[in-house]
């Protein structure tokens, strides 16, 4: 099944603002990984994960209005789609002599070629 879900939150719904202010952006819920593996995730994309629903359960308020909670455990990210953060991007070492051998091999393959 393919479904798309927007998880946004008006939360200034219904309420009374004794304050006149901008209507408050939406708010979306949260995933917080902490583990031994950096993630390297871009700063913004697409992903898809294996999950599992650990728990549901749906309440009515007085105004009728329903209510959704849920509890997912997420087992794992399958795929991810977004452009690279060039400045939160970390390099190592290696990246950075990967990068200058990759430019003396063509500066060498270049003067083969003149020859």
């Amino acid at each position: 099944m393919d479904k798309s879900i927007s998880l946004a939150q008006d939360y200034g719904k219904g309420e009374i603002n004794m304050v006149s202010s901008p209507s408050p952006k939406p708010s979306y819920p949260s995933f917080h990984y902490s583990g031994s593996e950096d993630l390297d995730l871009p700063t913004e994309g697409t992903m898809t994960v294996k999950y599992r629903v650990r728990s549901e359960t749906c309440s009515t308020d007085s105004d009728g209005q329903e209510h959704y909670e849920c509890s997912i455990e997420v087992q794992s990210i399958e795929k991810v789609k977004g452009e690279s953060d060039l400045y939160t991007k970390k390099k190592d070492a290696g990246d950075y002599l990967d990068e200058l051998m990759a430019e003396k091999q063509k500066e060498e393959e270049s003067e083969e070629g003149e020859e």
